[in-house]
């Protein structure tokens, strides 16, 4: 599970980065604001982060009722779409399956939450599992667009996660 937390990590880094940026611009558009509401905003994020790692960890989101797990799966995805679209590392995607996909002209489909429940699917992606597809006609420029701009196509509801 050490991927998990990595990934996790990672995603809460950045996160806090987005985070701290749209204060700075938020103060810098007003001269009147409390540095204890900052603080406060980054400590309950740094808590629910934490939160949300230690339920990830072991899967133990799985143990919670139905409506908290309900709940938690738009989270789960929206830090999926995060990992699969912004995260690089020299500019191409982290996760093998992913780079295998996109060097190959697919683009990002879907992401379903809950859609591998064994303990292979819970250990590797926490039960999440990604669909691509490739479309005969898009597969050229898909493949260009992520080997030589590396851009990843994929479907505007996952990109919209992002904006959310």
């Amino acid at each position: 599970r050490p991927h998990e937390a990595d990934i996790v990590a990672r995603l809460h880094a950045h996160m806090t980065q987005q985070h701290q940026q749209q204060q700075q611009q938020q103060q810098t558009a007003s001269t009147s604001g409390s540095s204890s509401d900052s603080k406060a905003c980054n400590s309950s994020s740094t808590a629910a982060s934490a939160a949300l790692l230690e339920l990830v960890q072991g899967n133990a989101w799985l143990q919670l009722p139905e409506a908290q797990q309900q709940a938690l799966q738009p989270v789960l995805v929206r830090l999926t779409a995060q990992y699969l679209l912004r995260e690089r590392r020299r500019g191409w995607a982290l996760d093998p399956v992913e780079h295998f996909h996109l060097k190959n002209g697919a683009w990002l489909w879907r992401i379903n939450a809950r859609a591998d429940l064994s303990a292979a699917g819970l250990e590797r992606s926490c039960g999440l599992m990604v669909n691509y597809s490739y479309v005969l006609a898009d597969v050229s420029a898909n493949n260009r667009a992520y080997l030589v701009d590396r851009k990843v196509a994929a479907a505007e509801e996952l990109q919209q996660l992002l904006l959310a």
